[in-house]
């Protein structure tokens, strides 16, 4: 569903723990260049993923001081790099929570498949959770 946005976010927030534990700790202007190459790394992904994944994703950035529309930091100074990796493992962790969720629904019943009206009924529900 969403796996190029994990492992996406994986890779940066492995990247950003790395930088903290060998004592590398970025700049705020490191911080500000690395927010804005994300969300533009992001980008593609984006139309791909479930509403619900990239409400996710912007309330984390939100999180952080990061304005996705304008791809700027909405305070003065960009968010300490611990802040930082722990938006990236929450983001994950969250989206994946949500698929697990979703992939509890999908499974169908009994009655589902042996009357195709109910099935469409559902498959048009989930896809209508979806876009939600």
């Amino acid at each position: 569903m969403a796996e190029a946005l994990k492992s996406i976010l994986r890779a940066k927030g492995d990247f950003v723990k790395t930088r903290i534990d060998s004592g590398q700790v970025p700049t705020p202007a490191q911080l500000a260049a690395f927010l804005s190459a994300l969300v533009t790394e992001l980008g593609p992904c984006i139309p791909h993923c479930p509403a619900e994944a990239v409400r996710l994703l912007k309330r984390g950035f939100a999180y952080v001081g990061w304005d996705v529309r304008t791809n700027r930091g909405v305070c003065k100074t960009p968010p300490t790099a611990e802040k930082v990796h722990e938006f990236l493992t929450k983001a994950v962790s969250k989206i994946e929570d949500f698929e697990a969720k979703i992939a509890q629904t999908v499974q169908p019943t009994p009655e589902e498949l042996e009357d195709l009206s109910m099935a469409c009924t559902k498959l048009w529900s989930l896809d209508y959770a979806r876009l939600a």
